[in-house]
């Protein structure tokens, strides 16, 4: 499921590079992607995992982290090049188990 900028909401990510308010953040100037941070409200249980992805045009990019039971944030870094008028979106996938739902944030770093 994309999260939602700035809003409580979330759903399925939307697909190719249309604009969507909600869920995706266009592009500017041509750069590079190099950072995930992402941190819950709640941890996950034992058995328990989320997994968080940055996707670029609506689809997944090397930049992804888990959080598994008892953490409550986890940080990867990467390259990802991204152009003006691509769409950047934030999803989050329960990987193992049925984890809580519970509040996410996230960063991702653009240089």
């Amino acid at each position: 499921m994309c999260l939602g900028h700035q809003d409580d909401k979330n759903a399925a990510c939307p697909a190719g590079t249309a604009a969507n308010f909600i869920y995706n953040y266009q592009v500017v100037t041509p750069g590079v992607l190099t950072r995930l941070w992402a941190e819950l409200e709640v941890a996950p249980a034992v058995g328990t995992a989320w997994t968080v992805t940055v996707r670029v045009n609506g689809v997944a990019t090397t930049l992804t982290c888990p959080i598994t039971a008892g953490l409550v944030a986890c940080e990867s870094a990467g390259a990802v090049a991204v152009v003006a008028g691509d769409q950047v979106q934030v999803n989050v996938t329960e990987t193992l188990g049925n984890a809580t739902n519970t509040a996410f944030k996230t960063y991702v770093t653009f240089s």
